[in-house]
């Protein structure tokens, strides 16, 4: 069989998602034929797609080795050291990316993403605009443009950005989430549980815009409602401090000082850096007549602001 044929039947493999048979039909590509770029592309996506990066960026090389200048190969040895938590060569291979073809929008998103994470919320909008400017019908630009904005407390460009992206597509659960949020920051509590209520009929696995939800329910004295909201981030992602936290708060409002206890617990448990999680058992523990607990929470929360300030 030719490496043609090994090269061609990966493909087939990798499009049934059967990525273990795809990597061994372009290993046999390249066994036969070790100069053809495509094989090691092909091969180190597949790595990706399964999560094995460090496997990727290795035929991302090669790919590179034998075409250094293919674009898409840098863009994807991007992403996998992003995903490997190594910005810095993720900033370097997206600049290639876009040095060998000036109009590749997914690269320019990509390194948005960088220097969002970088706190680079400025440099993240120039790259943003670049993608809209190249594909004006790109929701994801839209969308992360608005998560920018956010992050400066521009909430009105915010909105703006999230209300283009649900324009293009009318199920971007995370941009309901995330203009509900900007709505929130500005008061305007009708249009964020709006926004949050679709958010969650969209995806029910939307973590934020239940804990958010939960918030405004609470405001407005819901206290079911509330709970129930905060029980369904916590089955999302049980390692959120904030939801027991806040969980926890719920219960000692209505003087359940034994469950608030044990939602501050697993609260400090998972984030014994917040300040709020000692205070609060520290509230509930007096209430319980545990004064000493209490006096160790007062100074634990005390040592911490410290250390902040």
């Amino acid at each position: 069989m030719s490496a043609q044929e090994h090269f061609l039947r990966g493909n087939a493999f990798f499009t049934t998602k059967d990525y273990q048979s795809a990597i061994d039909e372009y290993s046999q590509a390249i066994r036969i034929e070790p100069s053809r770029a495509s094989s090691y592309f092909n091969r180190g996506m597949t790595f990706a797609f399964m999560g094995r990066h460090e496997r990727a960026i290795e035929d991302f090389d090669q790919t590179l080795h034998v075409n250094p200048e293919q674009a898409p190969a840098y863009h994807n040895r991007a992403i996998s050291f992003e995903r490997t938590g190594k910005y810095e060569r993720a900033l370097e291979d997206y600049d290639k990316a876009v040095d060998y073809d000036i109009e590749y929008v997914e690269a320019y998103i990509g390194r948005g993403i960088i220097y969002n994470n970088m706190e680079q919320h400025e440099r993240a909008i120039e790259d943003y605009d670049e993608a809209i400017r190249l594909d004006p019908y790109e929701a994801l630009a839209y969308h992360n443009r608005g998560t920018s904005y956010e992050k400066l407390g521009n909430y009105e460009r915010a909105i703006k950005g999230y209300s283009q992206a649900i324009q293009l597509n009318q199920k971007y659960a995370l941009s309901f989430a995330g203009r509900g949020t900007s709505h929130l920051q500005l008061g305007n509590q009708d249009k964020a549980l709006q926004d949050y209520d679709e958010a969650i009929r969209l995806d029910f696995e939307s973590n934020l815009a239940y804990v958010n939800r939960a918030n405004i329910h609470l405001a407005e004295r819901n206290i079911e409602a509330g709970l129930s909201d905060y029980d369904n981030a916590i089955r999302i992602n049980p390692g959120s401090p904030e939801a027991y936290l806040n969980r926890g708060s719920v219960y000692g409002g209505q003087g359940e000082h034994e469950r608030a206890v044990r939602e501050f617990d697993e609260a400090i448990r998972l984030g014994p850096a917040i300040v709020m999680s000692y205070r609060n058992r520290e509230t509930s523990l007096l209430f319980l007549g545990k004064r000493a607990d209490a006096r160790a929470d007062f100074d634990k929360a005390t040592e911490l602001e410290s250390n902040a300030s």
